[in-house]
């Protein structure tokens, strides 16, 4: 009865170090504001069960504070091609994967400094 629960436990314990580890890749891209970027932050699978997950938050550093705030997240997202189209309002080009979760307003705030990023999504970016 103790070897099913201690199993368990186990994989609990194995899944959350997994989760709170550093991405294996980040990518910054930068905004018209110099305040203001986006990070491409992807994990890459540890076995054929596993999927590649990638995170893009959007971030505001003003006056020695930050903030961030996540965009986009899901399998397979580590080709998004990103585009600043204004400094408050970003493309991202997603040719490929599964997305989990995105928000198209983000508000920032950092150092009494305050941001509204508008972030869209399209699938096919060839013209860009």
């Amino acid at each position: 009865m103790k070897s099913p629960w201690c199993f368990v436990a186990l994989l609990v314990e194995l899944a959350i170090i997994a989760g709170c580890g550093k991405p294996d890749k980040v990518d910054r891209i930068n905004s018209p504001n110099p305040d203001v970027f986006l990070t491409v932050e992807t994990n890459y699978a540890l076995g054929p069960a596993a999927a590649d997950f990638t995170r893009i938050y959007a971030h505001l550093e003003a006056k020695g504070y930050s903030d961030k705030e996540l965009v986009l997240d899901g399998q397979y997202l580590q080709n998004t091609k990103v585009v600043w189209l204004s400094s408050n309002t970003v493309m991202l080009c997603i040719s490929e994967g599964y997305t989990e979760s995105f928000r198209n307003y983000v508000g920032l705030r950092a150092g009494g400094v305050s941001e509204m990023i508008h972030t869209h999504f399209e699938e096919q970016c060839n013209a860009r």
